[in-house]
């Protein structure tokens, strides 16, 4: 009985299993690190509203924060979502294209998106996101800042690449070009409750966009840092990975 109450009240937690999932998933992501990733500027980052962390993510400065286990199960959660969802869209019929790699050498960009979905006769590009019920619940049909920018920013490509049709994709799929319309698809993490989002093409973020790679490029083609300027996200999660190389090791 003693044995029973012992575990319900979780005096043997974390003794055998968790350890090792914990170190194998640490040594994973230091595999990871020290694996130097193909340089370029990527979406994901380019949405991020510090200059200095889009510049150092281009660079490859040594990332400095510590590893926990549960941030990289959040991660794979993440990941699982997006799988799943390429499965659905497969059965659905749907689905043209996974993991399209994007790649615009003119600007530095690389990156890939998750799918494109032929959905009577029109061709979307298909961004899948998820997030914690406090913060889907104040979505009310309005996507976060930097989700925006990175759905934006792969219509954005998706039709630059396709003038220069250098991608027998865009051979066999160039009528249904320009694209005009992209699906962000927000699942709850804690109910698998969704939110779909229809974003069109914009004109003035795309300017945005735009300006803001073009100052970032003369930055790096310059060799030279942004100013300062503490925002937010310096201190978020436990603070930018890049700090330490901004502020120093003591803040």
């Amino acid at each position: 009985m003693s044995d029973i109450r012992d575990f319900i009240l979780g005096k043997t937690r974390g003794l055998v299993y968790t350890p090792l999932m914990d170190e194998m998933l640490i040594a994973e992501e230091k595999k990871k690190r020290d694996t130097k990733r193909k340089k370029g500027l990527y979406p994901s980052s380019l949405a991020h509203p510090c200059l200095r962390y889009i510049i150092n993510s281009y660079n490859q400065v040594e990332a400095k924060k510590k590893i926990d286990p549960r941030i990289l199960r959040i991660f794979d959660m993440g990941n699982a979502v997006h799988k799943r969802y390429e499965i659905y869209s497969k059965k659905m019929g749907v689905l043209i294209k996974k993991e399209f790699p994007l790649r615009y050498k003119k600007l530095k960009i690389r990156g890939r998106l998750d799918q494109l979905l032929l959905i009577e006769n029109v061709l979307y590009l298909f961004e899948c996101k998820s997030m914690k019920d406090e913060k889907w619940k104040k979505l009310f049909g309005v996507p976060p800042q930097d989700y925006r920018i990175q759905v934006q920013l792969y219509l954005l490509l998706l039709n630059m690449l396709f003038k220069e049709r250098k991608n027998k994709f865009f051979e066999k799929y160039g009528k249904y070009f320009p694209i005009k319309k992209s699906i962000l698809f927000i699942e709850d993490k804690d109910n698998q409750k969704t939110e779909e989002i229809i974003i069109e093409e914009n004109e003035e973020q795309k300017k945005y966009i735009l300006d803001k790679i073009e100052k970032i490029n003369y930055y790096i083609n310059k060799n030279i840092e942004p100013p300062l300027k503490m925002i937010d996200q310096c201190n978020e999660y436990g603070g930018c990975c890049f700090k330490h190389y901004c502020y120093g090791e003591n803040k």
